[in-house]
């Protein structure tokens, strides 16, 4: 695996995500609680940028149209959806957060 910096844990607000771009992919990251998630960033919709939305809990609707994702998962409730948006490996070192992109969960 080869996790990279991505952000600091101050970087990512409570109540919505941060956009990253590492390598040619654009991620999301959440913190929820004291945990995060780094996930695809669009929205398989229309393609708005998930990370702009609200964050409650660990659900991020979309700010284009207000679909629900799970950060956890990468699910919509209670839909079936085939694959799910793709979430890629968190490490977190000090205050330090790292991804693997090289991996999906």
């Amino acid at each position: 695996m080869a996790f990279k910096r991505v952000a600091s844990l101050q970087e990512i607000r409570e109540g919505t995500g941060l956009r990253v771009i590492l390598d040619t992919l654009e991620i999301g990251l959440y913190r929820v609680g004291d945990a995060c998630y780094a996930m695809e960033n669009m929205c398989p919709h229309m393609g708005y940028p998930l990370c702009d939305g609200e964050l409650e809990g660990s659900m991020i609707t979309c700010p284009g149209h207000g679909w629900e994702f799970s950060v956890v998962t990468g699910l919509a409730p209670g839909e079936v959806q085939e694959p799910p948006l793709a979430r890629y490996p968190v490490r977190i070192e000090g205050d330090e957060v790292l991804i693997d992109v090289d991996s999906l969960l």
